[in-house]
């Protein structure tokens, strides 16, 4: 089964909030599933998400990292 089509100010709302909003709070937000969301980022390109309990969205080259030990202030 099919679901409805996106319109544009869906696709527009997607590609702004990628990697800003979860994937909870985006398919919250445009009335859809967590599913049809993370399903038509892929088709479109958008990066894939990082891990953690809320599935954050990542686009590519945004990603830095993370402070571990050997950055802290002594």
């Amino acid at each position: 089964m099919r679901g409805k089509d996106w319109s544009v100010q869906e696709l527009e709302y997607l590609q702004e909030h990628w990697g800003e909003k979860t994937i909870p709070q985006i398919a919250r937000n445009l009335g859809r599933s967590f599913n049809a969301v993370s399903i038509k980022a892929k088709r479109l390109g958008l990066g894939s998400m990082l891990s953690s309990s809320e599935y954050m969205t990542a686009t590519l080259g945004c990603c830095q990292r993370m402070p571990g030990k050997r950055d802290r202030l002594r």
